[in-house]
């Protein structure tokens, strides 16, 4: 199984891990995505993170999901 890398920019200060996660759980139910938001030192959002799915049809639905 491919698994598949995004890169998610124009993040909020505020944003979290925790949230960024929330927020995919329309594209991933049984949350085996893994959510890596890059913080400063501060422990704030520096504006980006990542996310990886599974699967390349996962990947897919999600991109269609999340960007319409």
């Amino acid at each position: 199984m491919l698994k598949q890398w995004f890169y998610v920019g124009n993040l909020p200060e505020g944003v979290t891990e925790l949230m960024l996660r929330q927020h995919i759980k329309s594209v991933d139910p049984a949350g085996s995505a893994v959510v890596k938001v890059v913080t400063d030192e501060r422990g704030a959002c520096m504006g980006y993170g990542f996310i990886e799915l599974r699967s390349t049809a996962a990947a897919d639905a999600a991109l269609w999901t999340l960007h319409n």
